[in-house]
């Protein structure tokens, strides 16, 4: 079995530990309630018979300018950058968490983990209207993202295929590491047989 810690970042009220719950629990957050520090979560997916373990680091809103966040980042191999896309200053919060994971979240051979984004909380009108808007779409495209999806953690739509897609990179990925595999070190492969041959 594969296993991979992914960030989840964004700023305040964004919905990432809303995202959370609905991806792991299925169930919908009724209260903001502001993340302190981290705050760990594990969903499991089967993709063509291989399993992954997605670790997701709920990381808080607020650490964005502690000068402990960082450490956080140590042997992530992917992030979920989530935001508000009813927020006016979507591009900005987007461009804020974007610099500062492609700059600090490194695998051990330098290059920046994938970025994951998911423009979540579709379920607001203000939101959809966002999602047609010419000049966001055109700014969206400046990054570079692994993947762009659009969430709802009230609805849940958009929720299981994005960690899904996670879930896919994060093997392929592992995969593909071959003789860099040390060098990355941020994919912990499991032999379940030989756990299974094991004593008790």
């Amino acid at each position: 079995m594969y296993e991979a810690k992914i960030l989840v970042v964004g700023c305040p009220a964004a919905g990432k530990t809303s995202l959370i719950h609905k991806a792991v629990n299925n169930q919908m957050t009724s209260e903001y309630k502001p993340t302190i520090g981290v705050d760990f979560a594990q969903k499991q997916f089967v993709i063509n018979d291989e399993k992954v373990m997605l670790q997701l680091w709920d990381i808080a809103g607020q650490d964005f300018y502690s000068k402990l966040v960082h450490v956080y980042y140590k042997n992530a191999i992917g992030c979920i950058l989530t935001c508000d896309f009813s927020n006016d200053h979507i591009i900005q919060d987007i461009k804020m968490w974007y610099d500062e994971i492609r700059s600090k979240a490194l695998l051990k051979n330098g290059v920046p983990v994938p970025i994951y984004l998911a423009c979540n909380k579709i379920d607001i009108p203000k939101a959809k209207q966002m999602m047609e808007d010419e000049g966001i779409k055109m700014e969206l495209q400046n990054f570079q993202f692994a993947h762009q999806g659009f969430t709802s953690a009230l609805t849940g739509e958009g929720v299981t295929e994005m960690l899904t897609f996670v879930a896919e990179e994060t093997i392929k990925v592992a995969k593909n590491a071959g003789s860099e595999k040390d060098k990355l070190n941020a994919v912990i492969i499991q032999d379940d047989k030989a756990k299974k041959s094991g004593c008790c």
